[in-house]
């Protein structure tokens, strides 16, 4: 990713501060892409079709799980518009 600071560090004009700052941002921007390629992950292994009712079960109780955690609030309104209030704390436990 590319800001404005950038330049200044590759012409080694960059102060300590500046230099871990931008350190600590990269490790953060590579955890998080970690975590969402994860999460894709783990979405596909949920959409696969189970083979067995006891999969089949396995997988209800993780979905449900899944939207427990998340979902703080659904409101459906007349028409069927539906709002759905997320509870999702990405970066909380990533240091």
């Amino acid at each position: 990713m590319y800001n404005r600071q950038e330049p200044e560090i590759s012409h080694g004009r960059a102060s300590q501060p500046q230099m871990a700052a931008l350190k600590l941002l990269e490790n953060r921007e590579k955890k998080v892409a970690r975590y969402f390629t994860d999460l894709q992950a783990g979405i596909r292994i949920l959409n696969t079709p189970p083979q067995t009712a006891e999969a089949a079960y396995f997988q209800f109780l993780e979905k449900r799980y899944i939207v427990e955690t998340l979902v703080e609030q659904v409101n459906i309104r007349k028409g069927r518009e539906r709002k759905i209030v997320l509870r999702l704390k990405i970066l909380v436990g990533m240091s």
